[in-house]
């Protein structure tokens, strides 16, 4: 008789519900997980602060007078560089976009004198 009172061990409904609890937390973070990986944006965000970063610093360097645009290796994020001029003094703005989605991700500016 003793060994039907003990109570020590669980339940199989209380195995299941453990279980499902646990099936709904991993499938909730793995929706999440998946959201933020793929948004392209999320993505290529520090890429594009680094490559607007680099293009400033390049034209502010060697004094650069001419505007350009290019694609990344990638063919992913398009980076416009724009420079306007008065009395000796240039500002430069480099603009990095997301090239499907024309949504600009990052915008940098800097002034040089020549």
């Amino acid at each position: 008789m003793g060994i039907l009172n003990d109570e020590n061990g669980s339940s199989l409904i209380e195995t299941l519900v453990s279980m499902l609890i646990l099936g709904i937390v991993v499938v909730i973070f793995f929706s999440i997980y998946i959201k933020i990986f793929t948004n392209p944006i999320l993505v290529y965000k520090s890429e594009a602060l680094s490559m607007a970063n680099q293009e400033v610093m390049n034209s502010i360097n060697k004094k650069v007078c001419s505007d350009t645009s290019y694609y990344n290796l990638n063919n992913n994020l398009l980076v416009e560089r724009v420079i306007e001029g008065t009395n000796g003094l240039y500002k430069v703005q480099v603009t990095v976009s997301y090239s499907q989605g024309q949504k600009n991700l990052v915008t940098l500016s800097g002034e040089f004198v020549k």
